[in-house]
């Protein structure tokens, strides 16, 4: 990826917010610029990705806030204790202002994962591509997701060990992986119970199904930028958390001019050719864009819990959560040294406006490995809701030379 660039705006090692140096001397203050990225909608399709910037100051640290924006912040970060979960807050979900930082890291969990959190089918594309230009792959699958809990907060409840979803997918393209299934069950973890799912794979041309090794939660997917964590969602229980400041994002993903439209699913299933130029990061239905067209955006830094994850191969992560609905648009990651590796960002919009924030959902993920100049593109423009019974009490067997049943 000829000429791409990123800057770290942060330095979160100062306990004042100072800002950093730009990695790159000859650059101003800019999120991310890549020059080209695969845009993998139904045919050979090109999209400019560039983590954008505005040329103005967006930044505020923690000591430039007004009374106003602290009003609604509460910047402890040693809080009272839940008395049956000792490491919960004890305020219950959903919460109410002022926020701390872990709070919004809870309510930003409904939201963090590239799957809504309720019950439905959706359709997934998914390009790879090298920084010449390779396209390494274009995969396209059909997903039902049966989910339990009925938001965050219940899943915090769960007792450890519990299932609590389970997901069916099935590729369509290439060719060669066309009517290869997987069908997995996650699981509610803590220091104790740290299974995060069970997953059996079926081939069509063996006519087997396989039970698969628990996933290695820093191993990127084959030719992806993206980690299982980066799928999965991190469990904010497993990370201390400080809020940093706040910041205006006018962009996250954006298109070229030599990519005026793209083709999206509507609800009802049906195809649409749409005008890429109105694309707009948090959909249409976003009621707190600024006069400007910005998403105003808390950034909170996730530092692992040595005695949850004493070897993650993340030495802290950066969120832009939205200050609407707490939606993670930005996601900066950094090994244990400090050094940026991998920049996430994202399109939203807003399905099922009768769910409140939880009716948002992802319309495009991209995952930048900037250590490898490695990109991830997914476009997630479908989820229909589907009503079930609740998992407890369900069953699906597994045949016996598959190593296991899932309960």
């Amino acid at each position: 990826m000829d000429g791409a660039r990123c800057v770290s705006t942060w330095n979160t090692e100062a306990d004042s917010g100072a800002l950093a140096t730009p990695l790159h001397p000859f650059w101003p203050r800019v999120r991310v610029v890549l020059w080209s990225v695969a845009l993998i909608v139904y045919g050979p399709s090109w999209v400019s990705a560039v983590l954008a910037q505005s040329p103005a100051k967006t930044w505020k640290t923690i000591d430039e806030l007004s009374v106003q924006e602290l009003h609604t912040l509460d910047l402890r970060t040693t809080t009272p204790r839940d008395a049956q979960i000792p490491y919960l807050p004890a305020e219950a979900y959903p919460f109410s202002p002022p926020y701390t930082a872990e709070e919004l890291a809870y309510l930003a969990f409904d939201l963090d994962a590239p799957r809504p959190r309720f019950s439905h089918i959706w359709l997934s594309v998914v390009q790879r591509m090298t920084a010449e230009g390779h396209i390494l792959a274009t995969l396209k699958n059909n997903t039902a997701i049966l989910y339990h809990p009925a938001d965050g907060g219940a899943l915090m409840r769960l007792p450890a060990g519990q299932e609590y979803m389970r997901g069916l997918l099935q590729f369509t393209n290439p060719p060669a992986v066309d009517g290869r299934q997987s069908l997995w069950m996650e699981y509610r973890t803590d220091q104790a119970f740290t299974k995060k799912q069970d997953r059996y794979n079926y081939t069509p041309e063996r006519r087997r199904i396989r039970r698969q090794p628990q996933p290695r939660r820093e191993s990127r997917f084959l030719n992806g930028a993206e980690t299982f964590d980066d799928l999965q969602g991190r469990d904010p229980w497993e990370f201390s958390w400080k809020l940093i400041g706040k910041d205006v994002l006018y962009d996250t993903i954006r298109f070229p001019t030599t990519r005026p439209t793209m083709i999206l699913t509507r609800p009802d299933g049906s195809s649409y050719e749409h005008d890429t130029s109105r694309i707009k990061m948090m959909g249409y239905d976003y009621p707190a864009y600024r006069s400007d067209g910005g998403v105003e955006t808390y950034v909170v830094e996730a530092v692992p819990r040595l005695e949850w994850l004493p070897n993650y191969y993340c030495g802290k992560l950066l969120y832009w959560i939205d200050t609407e609905v707490f939606c993670p648009l930005r996601i900066e990651q950094y090994d244990r040294d400090g050094s940026l590796f991998l920049v996430s960002e994202r399109l939203a919009r807003q399905e099922y406006p009768e769910d409140g924030r939880l009716g948002y959902t992802p319309l495009i993920f991209l995952f930048w490995r900037t250590d490898l100049d490695l990109l991830t593109v997914g476009v997630h423009d479908y989820h229909k809701k589907v009503a079930g019974p609740p998992i407890s009490g369900r069953r699906i067997s597994v045949p016996s030379s598959c190593g296991g049943v899932g309960s």
